[in-house]
């Protein structure tokens, strides 16, 4: 699992440093989880969110958990989420928003049973 905390605006040069510890840390395929602390983030920059429905290094994620983000924030990546699927991303990776670290924790907990048990 890598534990991401993301603060103030979220830039492209964040997120392609991010896929880059992902490639480093990966397993294979959807073998990795995030947790996300969005507690201090406020806005994913338009070069940000295109770096994210485009990177490829994406497929790696098995599942990305936030928690403390904002209403504005969580509309955000939901429409990120969907966008990626209209521009053809052909799997999008699992996500979940919670209101605290522990229920985050708990998600990739019960997505690592369901992946193992397949």
């Amino acid at each position: 699992m890598l534990r991401v905390v993301m603060h103030g605006d979220i830039l492209a040069d964040h997120m392609l440093g991010m896929y880059e510890i992902v490639e480093t840390v990966a397993a294979g395929p959807a073998s990795l989880f995030i947790l996300q602390d969005l507690s201090r983030s406020q806005n994913f920059t338009a070069a940000a969110r295109k770096t994210v429905a485009s990177e490829p290094r994406a497929d790696l994620i098995a599942g990305v958990a936030s928690f403390g983000e904002s209403f504005q924030m969580r509309v955000m990546i939901a429409m990120m989420d969907k966008a990626s699927r209209l521009f053809g991303r052909q799997v999008v990776t699992p996500s979940g928003f919670f209101a605290t670290e522990a229920e985050a924790r708990d998600w990739i907990a019960e997505r690592r049973r369901l992946t193992a048990a397949r």
